[in-house]
């Protein structure tokens, strides 16, 4: 019985000997979202608008 009771000790104190010497593992890299715009908004009036005009041609027509 004595024989059993200094293994458990001896092992209660190499467990707690060793795990702190392991340590946390290494954290993960999180994957930052995007911060994204959207292209609507809501106006004066309560109504939601696509706030994004189109982009005039370049090229006007003569």
């Amino acid at each position: 019985m004595t024989t059993i009771y200094l293994v458990l000790e001896i092992s209660a104190l190499l467990l707690v000997i060793v795990l702190p010497l392991a340590g946390p593992k290494k954290k993960k890299t999180r994957k930052v979202a995007l911060v994204e715009i959207s292209n609507w908004a809501i106006d004066e009036n309560g109504g939601l608008q696509n706030f994004v005009k189109a982009r005039p041609d370049h090229h006007p027509a003569k």
